[in-house]
């Protein structure tokens, strides 16, 4: 495979779970794998005995996916941050419309929907199935029309309440209009540019994720040689 800087022509075909003393292979709400402490592993609950030699080759895959997902989530996790400290901010008084709860079935949904795909808690981290090809991508096109999304709907929301508002001859409500349509305007701008900069970010180890996740996968078809019941479950795909 050639990697360049803004492509990595991997899929992850299972979710990953990720904690100190394990790792779980899930497909849907089945762990389908399972490994304890980087040697013991366990497929669909049943516990495979291993040779010495399988162990070894086990716990290097083990350490690499808890050498790469880890950072892989954090990344996206920090992207993340940047749109939901934003929305925060629309909900917390950036835009004085005395109902944030209008929006707030959005804001949850999104993060609701985004926790499906990265996610981290203490030590735990979780990466669903999904392509790394152009994962720099992820930041300025999906993340950022799924923010986009959120804040059109928040703008929609104030604008019904403020045109109640205008319905009941409430004077000055037209410049509020324009004056929340002007700020959120302004935090999208604002988001867009800070998500472009994680972009950059991303992009420059691209190429790092994709030779380690492609060493990576060189592994785990050595221990599906070795291991034929492994076979059925390929965890890092390299795509045609």
């Amino acid at each position: 495979m050639t990697a360049n800087a803004a492509s990595c022509d991997i899929q992850l075909q299972y979710g990953i779970l990720i904690t100190p003393e394990h790792i779980r292979i899930i497909d849907g709400y089945l762990t389908k794998i399972q490994i304890n402490n980087d040697e013991q592993l366990f497929i669909n609950g049943d516990w495979i005995r291993l040779e010495a030699h399988e162990v070894e080759l086990l716990k290097s895959f083990s350490k690499g996916l808890r050498n790469e997902v880890p950072q892989i989530v954090g990344i996206a996790m920090e992207g993340a941050e940047i749109g939901l400290q934003a929305l925060d901010k629309i909900m917390n008084g950036i835009v004085d419309t005395g109902d944030g709860d209008l929006f707030q079935e959005e804001f949850e949904d999104f993060r609701a929907r985004f926790k499906q795909r990265f996610n981290q808690f203490d030590n735990m981290f979780y990466i669903a199935p999904q392509s790394l090809d152009k994962l720099d991508d992820f930041f300025e096109d999906e993340l950022g029309q799924e923010i986009k999304k959120v804040v059109t709907g928040s703008l929609g929301a104030v604008l019904v309440a403020l045109g109640e508002a205008i319905n009941s001859n409430d004077g000055g409500v037209e410049r509020n209009v324009v004056d929340v349509s002007g700020q959120l305007e302004r935090l999208e701008q604002k988001i867009e540019k800070q998500l472009s900069a994680k972009s950059l970010v991303l992009e420059k180890k691209a190429k790092q994720f994709c030779d380690r996740l492609t060493e990576l996968n060189k592994t785990e078809s050595e221990l599906h040689v070795m291991l034929p019941l492994l076979r059925e479950y390929d965890v890092v795909k390299l795509k045609p």
